[in-house]
């Protein structure tokens, strides 16, 4: 599966970059970008939140988690960098009760988070509630001190509702917001393989894609997958799996190639989001 690997995400970047594009499914749908830091939502974030001044590192981390729990420019443009760190946790809930109430959708169809929609077992508490509450006790357990990503997303995953999934875009974040982005000592080393990125190294390995096997299992194979296609990679693609998360993000959106392929030649409706160039 090199070949079909290395393909799709070339014709990715090129799709990026708006140059003509052979792969038909890569040119009509959507899937994110090579590089995370390309991403729509990930440039605002960036330009809006990641340049907030924080005095500690748990601040932070509490940012990227509101960011990456919300993770639409159209809800977080409505509530200030300044506003989520100034907030106690009962006022922060309070001010997305209010975006709530006025219309506002809250979360993204792109993180699909376990109760979205899904209350019934949260007897009178709402999913915002959950989420928050759920960051805030995590980042009540950092000492502020932690110098390795993995140490973050550990402490993360206590957190209910947090998960692997969001644990991993939060410290991803965090490698590129100031002043901790060059001092983890893990940065080209720590992921934590979701989902999707299991599915796709399972089909990159000829396996059936089911991503059952443990997380310490894929970790070292998508290790082991840089290490062996480095040579193969051009420099826009070294360069962007010095990041590992890249490189885990590719094998989640290779996944979704392959089953839209499938379903392209069985003749079925691709369950995927038309193509944007944005």
């Amino acid at each position: 599966m090199t070949s079909q690997f290395l393909y799709f995400i070339r014709e990715r970047e090129k799709a990026r970059l708006r140059l003509p594009v052979d792969d038909e499914i890569v040119g009509k749908y959507r899937f994110c970008n090579v590089n995370r830091e390309h991403d729509r939502v990930t440039r605002w974030i960036a330009a809006n939140w990641r340049t907030a001044k924080f005095s500690s590192l748990q601040e932070a981390v509490k940012l990227m988690g509101v960011a990456r729990i919300f993770n639409t420019p159209t809800c977080l443009s409505r509530i200030s960098p300044e506003a989520v760190l100034e907030c106690s946790l009962q006022q922060l809930i309070d001010r997305f009760d209010v975006l709530r109430d006025s219309g506002i959708k809250l979360f993204r169809g792109a993180y699909m988070m376990p109760v979205h929609g899904k209350n019934a077992h949260l007897p009178g508490m709402t999913a915002h509630r959950y989420y928050l509450e759920g960051l805030d006790s995590a980042v009540s357990q950092l000492t502020g001190k932690e110098n390795r990503l993995g140490a973050v997303a550990e402490v993360l995953m206590y957190g209910k509702g947090i998960g692997d999934f969001i644990a991993n875009q939060i410290v991803t974040d965090l490698r590129y917001t100031a002043p901790w982005g060059d001092c983890w000592l893990d940065w080209e080393e720590f992921i934590l393989c979701g989902p999707g990125t299991r599915r796709g190294l399972d089909r990159f390995h000829g396996r059936s894609a089911e991503g059952t096997l443990n997380q310490p299992h894929y970790i070292a194979e998508l290790k082991k997958v840089r290490k062996t296609l480095y040579p193969q990679f051009n420099a826009f693609e070294r360069g962007a799996f010095m990041d590992p998360n890249n490189l885990s993000n590719c094998f989640c959106e290779f996944d979704k190639w392959c089953r839209a392929g499938s379903q392209l030649e069985a003749g079925k409706n691709i369950n995927l989001t038309l193509y944007s160039a944005t």
